[in-house]
């Protein structure tokens, strides 16, 4: 099987503008555990049919870890799943397939990016409805929440501007 290439694969567009973001043909498929259900559903929708076992096979989800050093509720630490995110980490290791992490400078710049999101959800979210996985009261009640975190952000005084208008 090759590996479908960006020109290959089923139309998609992913936009971090404020234009709407159109997943049309993306097949949601309820799995067990969030990493390795979000890297099947993601390499069955761009053209590798790969159920979620298999997923978390690739992606080296299960070892073993036994730290007696660490206790938890006087019992010593045993592990059978790996961290989170390093299952889609050794996914993007393969030839043709691309993870894209973001990480922030600041918070502010997170929370733009947080709110583009969130504007860019409340525009496009037939994808989301298909299927009823998830409802217009589900989806706006996420939105809700997500708002009042970036609302408390930008209401929060800044410890420089608190120094320079409050401190004596």
């Amino acid at each position: 099987m090759t590996w479908p290439t960006a020109d290959s694969a089923r139309p998609s567009t992913i936009s971090r503008s404020r234009e709407p973001c159109l997943l049309p043909t993306f097949p949601h498929t309820q799995s067990a555990h969030c990493e390795s259900g979000v890297a099947a559903n993601l390499l069955t929708h761009r053209g590798l049919p790969v159920s979620e076992a298999m997923a978390f096979g690739i992606g080296s989800g299960i070892f073993f870890g036994y730290l007696p050093f660490i206790r938890i509720n006087g019992l010593p630490l045993v592990t059978y799943r790996a961290a989170a995110g390093h299952m889609l980490k050794k996914i993007a290791a393969i030839p043709g397939v691309s993870l894209i992490e973001k990480k922030f400078s600041s918070q502010a710049e997170a929370m733009a990016e947080l709110d583009q999101a969130l504007d860019a959800l409340d525009g496009d979210r037939d994808f989301l409805k298909a299927g009823d996985v998830f409802s217009d009261d589900l989806i706006d009640g996420y939105i809700a929440l997500k708002m009042k975190e970036v609302t408390r952000f930008r209401m929060s005084t800044h410890p420089v501007e608190f120094d320079m208008y409050y401190s004596s």
